[in-house]
């Protein structure tokens, strides 16, 4: 009896210890736990601010363009975006024929952020339904890459125009990831625009190589990249979004598109023409981008000029620009 009484003493106090642990270790876990709850409940707070902000930014961008008469019944809207410095506003004016001095010129800044705000322009008194709209550029402390497509309410538009310059950065990453998002990578373009001085950068480098045979290598080794980099962002769906090699500088100093501008106008057209009627909007539109300089005799194109430099000429110049 008395061992019996001895054993279920002991076995008490053994219970009572295990107790006494598995309250201090579940209090040690409570105090565990409400930690991580406030760590998670402070991000939680932190992202709800944040999401907050951002839908106020993209209330007030909408707000915005609504006051500037953005209309999706009865016009066709471009939206120019894309890095800080790739031509943007310079593509814009080009396309409409305005130059410096006109009251619709959009203002173009060498070297610095000039667009602050997106702008209207439509394409031509007669044809006002066409719109181009000129973003402000991306990467920027005004308008930070992560946010832009929706800051700028780029799903509002009925194509989006991506100026590239070649570095796929996170800004083209982010575009082209949202764009897929919404389910709208039919209605986005991206426009190499610097495909004059990178033609003349590849003859600097291979000066044996004739105007054509380097655009021809910039085209092939860009597109690979290009390819390479938007597959890995969208998977197989990255092959099929259009590039298109531009230069709107090129285009003005000499007076005529050089490049693949015409195939951007095609582009351009065939998507206005499954909401509007485009007929003399496409008719212009074609002529802009196929003109030919208006001086013939005096004015070269740059392709023509290129293909005749010799090596020790095209040296000099690459030194003067």
């Amino acid at each position: 009896m008395a061992d019996e009484l001895e054993r279920l003493r002991k076995s008490t106090s053994d219970m009572q210890r295990n107790m006494e642990e598995l309250q201090k270790q579940h209090k040690q876990e409570s105090e565990e736990y409400k930690k991580v709850k406030e760590s998670l409940d402070e991000i939680e707070r932190k992202k709800k601010e944040l999401l907050d902000k951002q839908n106020e930014r993209i209330e007030a961008e909408k707000l915005r363009l609504t006051k500037l008469g953005m209309d999706h019944i009865h016009n066709f809207n471009y939206a120019v975006s894309g890095a800080t410095g790739e031509g943007k506003s310079t593509f814009i004016n080009v396309i409409r024929g305005v130059k410096p001095g006109d009251p619709t010129y959009a203002a173009v800044c060498a070297g610095v952020q000039c667009t602050m705000d997106t702008a209207k322009y439509p394409y031509s008194q007669e044809f006002k339904d066409f719109v181009l709209w000129d973003v402000p550029g991306g990467h920027t402390d005004e308008h930070p890459g992560e946010t832009y497509f929706h800051d700028h309410c780029l799903d509002l538009f009925d194509i989006v125009l991506v100026a590239y310059s070649g570095r796929f950065d996170q800004l083209t990453s982010h575009l082209l990831r949202k764009a897929k998002e919404h389910q709208m990578l039919h209605r986005i373009a991206v426009m190499y625009t610097r495909t004059a001085s990178d033609v003349r950068g590849i003859r600097f480098e291979n000066p044996r190589l004739t105007a054509e045979q380097a655009l021809h290598k910039l085209q092939t080794d860009a597109t690979k990249e290009f390819r390479k980099k938007a597959v890995e962002v969208l998977g197989l769906e990255g092959e099929s979004v259009p590039l298109f090699f531009i230069d709107t500088h090129a285009w003005v100093l000499e007076n005529a598109p050089q490049f693949e501008e015409e195939k951007l106008g095609e582009f351009m057209i065939r998507a206005a023409e499954t909401r509007l009627k485009v007929s003399g909007y496409a008719e212009e539109l074609r002529d802009r981008f196929t003109q030919k300089p208006q001086d013939s005799s005096e004015s070269v194109s740059y392709t023509h000029l290129r293909a005749h430099e010799t090596d020790s000429y095209l040296v000099c110049r690459l030194l003067l620009e």
